[in-house]
């Protein structure tokens, strides 16, 4: 492997620990819970990531979120895979 290589894949793994972990942060129950709304802490990261990496590295992340998203929620599977693609596309 060569030295480029490994620190993008650093970089990558780093990102995908942080959409992890506002993943946590977001589905903690009673964590950030404001009169019954929670916030969607997942879609700002992967934007931020999309903006900083482009289009097609932002619209994987923001795919695989809205997987994660999808898990927990109670609409049909990969709605908000979809919607967080286009978004961070």
């Amino acid at each position: 492997m060569t030295k480029l290589f490994r620190r993008k894949l650093l970089k990558f793994f780093v990102y995908a620990a942080i959409v992890f972990s506002a993943y946590i942060i977001q589905t903690t129950p009673g964590l950030f819970d404001f009169f019954g709304i929670q916030p969607i802490l997942v879609l700002p990261a992967c934007i931020c990531i999309a903006v900083y990496e482009g289009e097609f590295a932002g619209g994987l992340f923001g795919f695989f979120a809205g997987l994660l998203c999808d898990s927990t929620s109670e609409t049909v599977f990969g709605f908000n895979a979809l919607i967080f693609l286009v978004f961070c596309a």
